[in-house]
């Protein structure tokens, strides 16, 4: 996914205090819904689903790096985006950052407020707003859960679809269960929280929906089996 070029301008301030202007860069966003589309979110018992892909950050006193929000994506039961958004932290003098490897698209034009990522305050304060009260979904929340404050997961009821299909790769689990191939050579949020929302909506329907579309005809769970394992088909019957 490449990164379209436009010319703009800034303004500072000489030592002296005259002001100049100068052409920089600026990368157009590649995030899609920095602005959360609330006319998705009028249903308050709708599970949602979410995933990040992170820029690390360690403290000068600390040892290990962290993980923090490099570009959130939030989808719903339709797999319709209602947020999309890079990340931008307040820079801190005793704070180090690295960029992940490319392949996850998080780099330092993406989190550039100028290039359009959000403050960081701006998108936790969204992210209240959204998760309050809900099922949030995810596949290997522990990162995702760590990523932003603690208090935004409160009154959050959250669902780790490695806990439904197991430590898979959701790459694999999307390519073997839902014929659904992702992350080919790009790592990209939206399309994660996608295939994430539909592994979950494969185990817990959602108004008889196991997917996107309306059903043909109304979901009888009784006639139901035990889901078989990673890439047996989801929901057949058992033999009798």
């Amino acid at each position: 996914m490449s990164i379209n070029i436009v010319p703009a301008h800034s303004v500072s301030r000489t030592a002296e205090g005259k002001l100049t202007v100068k052409e920089q860069v600026v990368a157009r966003c590649r995030a899609t819904q920095t602005t959360p589309d609330t006319s998705l979110l009028t249903d308050p018992n709708e599970p949602l689903a979410l995933d990040i892909e992170f820029q690390e950050y360690r403290h000068k006193d600390a040892v290990k790096w962290g993980h923090r929000m490099g570009r959130i994506a939030i989808v719903n039961t339709r797999g319709k985006t209602i947020y999309d958004t890079y990340v931008n932290y307040e820079r801190d003098e005793d704070v180090s950052m690295k960029m992940p490897p490319a392949y996850f698209g998080v780099t330092w034009k993406d989190l550039n407020i100028a290039n359009g990522a959000r403050p960081s305050w701006e998108v936790e304060n969204k992210l209240r707003d959204i998760m309050t009260g809900r099922t949030i979904v995810g596949h290997g929340m522990r990162l995702d859960i760590g990523a932003m404050s603690s208090h935004l997961w409160d009154d959050v009821t959250v669902v780790d679809t490695q806990g439904m299909y197991g430590q898979v790769a959701l790459s694999r689990l999307a390519d073997e269960i839902l014929d659904l191939p992702i992350q080919n050579g790009f790592h990209h949020p939206t399309e994660d929280a996608i295939a994430t929302m539909l592994l979950y909506l494969r185990r817990h329907p959602y108004k008889n929906r196991t997917s996107f579309k309306d059903p043909e005809k109304p979901l009888n769970l009784a006639d139901e089996g035990e889901y078989p394992s990673l890439g047996a088909a989801v929901g057949k019957k058992k033999k009798r």
